[in-house]
């Protein structure tokens, strides 16, 4: 009898031990992530490379303190005459503001979200990198504000899944050496006029339904936490205007956003290769917009070429000489 049950035992150890390795072994695609997703779906790769390059050298910012009252600094103005809650129907009501701790969430171009100090990025994937990275802080912001999860969780899934539809869309679209013949930046052709009117509508419903809970709270808890602004709002990545040129001179120029590069890397698809990595652009004007930090490829008629990276950061005479300096 204790036989049996000794070689029972070892039975079900092996078939543990076996379990344990099936599940080693098993393919990540059981592994929920972005929006109940697998971890393997093109779009959580793309939304998981863009949140790693946007919270780089932002781990210890808390830029979730606006959430409480004591930490938004006034200006020493009264604020806004009025904001705005939502109402179960979803209509919004205009409440007469009687505090300077009204938070402004409408714009990416405050400190603490993404300060303007620091260099921007500019790309093909630079709008919704900034989406990825501003849903980020308004999620810091209810946990900073100890708001229950459920009641801003529909604002909050309607964004995340705002963004995964653009990365699906932007992903859908055949890859092509892009042109440019006028001075516009790399992310000029984002389709941001297709999602901002719709991302500006989600900020104004967060904030309405974050005022609506705010003030449905007793006197002294309501005190403690910010009211929000939410009026659509924007700015761009800050590019400055430059005479792109080579030297020597005579050299054909192509550049990508190193932010659409790493994408490329993350998708395992080669940066280098124009035909397959989305955001390579062939520079056909003189003077081209351009913030951040870029990859190009240089060819000369001679047949020399060269391939390397360049930090555009507001360079004094307004020259961008590619490979060596100007001069």
């Amino acid at each position: 009898m204790a036989m049996r049950d000794k070689g029972l035992r070892r039975n079900l150890q092996m078939r543990a031990s076996a379990l344990v390795a099936i599940a080693l072994l098993s393919p990540a695609v059981c592994k929920a992530d972005v929006d109940g997703l697998p971890s393997t779906d093109e779009r959580v790769i793309v939304y998981r490379e863009l949140e790693r390059q946007y919270v780089r050298g932002r781990e210890n910012e808390d830029d979730g303190r606006g959430a409480l009252c004591k930490n938004v600094v006034s200006d020493g103005s009264d604020g806004p005459d009025f904001f705005e809650i939502r109402l179960p129907n979803g209509k919004y009501q205009q409440e007469k503001n009687s505090t300077t701790c009204l938070l402004d969430i409408s714009t990416g171009c405050q400190s603490g979200m993404f300060p303007v100090e620091r260099l921007e990025d500019d790309g093909r994937w630079a709008w919704t990198k900034s989406r990825i990275g501003y849903l980020a802080y308004l999620r810091r912001l209810v946990l900073t504000a100890g708001i229950p999860p459920d009641v801003l969780k529909p604002e909050l899934d309607a964004m995340e899944n705002l963004i995964l539809t653009n990365i699906a869309r932007r992903l859908a679209r055949p890859v092509r050496l892009q042109t440019y013949e006028i001075p516009i930046g790399m992310g000029a052709k984002n389709d941001v006029d297709f999602d901002n009117g719709r991302m500006a509508n989600l900020e104004r419903e967060f904030a309405g339904s974050w005022n609506a809970y705010v003030v449905s709270l007793s006197n002294a808890q309501r005190s403690k936490l910010s009211l929000l602004e939410g009026v659509p709002d924007g700015c761009g990545a800050g590019e400055t205007e430059y005479e792109v040129m080579t030297t020597p001179p005579g050299g054909r120029i192509r550049l990508i956003s190193d932010m659409d590069a790493m994408v490329c890397e993350a998708r395992k698809i080669d940066p280098w290769d124009f035909n397959l990595c989305q955001g390579w652009t062939a520079v056909l004007s003189k003077t081209m917009g351009l913030v951040g930090t870029y990859r190009y490829v240089v060819d000369w008629p001679n047949g020399q070429s060269v391939r390397d990276k360049v930090i555009v950061d507001q360079q004094r005479d307004r020259r961008l000489c590619i490979p060596r300096s100007c001069g």
